[in-house]
């Protein structure tokens, strides 16, 4: 996710990108297998949520049967 950091540090990086990224995320760990999906947590999503905004960023996920599972892991 070192990708996602940077272009998140880049404020000429449209904020759309980011969006989508953010999307494509979460819908790699809605379609994953649990193998998968702890990969996502463990690999990614727990360096990003090492920053406070990137975290907030993700803040959404709590909301979704799915994604909170993977948002709650990786914050804690």
């Amino acid at each position: 996710m070192g990708v996602f950091i940077k272009l998140w540090d880049d404020g000429s990086v449209p904020r759309e990108l980011l969006l989508e990224l953010k999307v494509w995320i979460a819908e790699l760990y809605k379609n994953a297998d649990d193998r998968l999906r702890t990969c996502i947590v463990n690999a990614a999503l727990e360096r990003l949520f090492e920053r406070k905004p990137i975290r907030k960023y993700f803040w959404d996920w709590g909301n979704d049967p799915i994604l909170s599972t993977a948002y709650n892991e990786a914050c804690f």
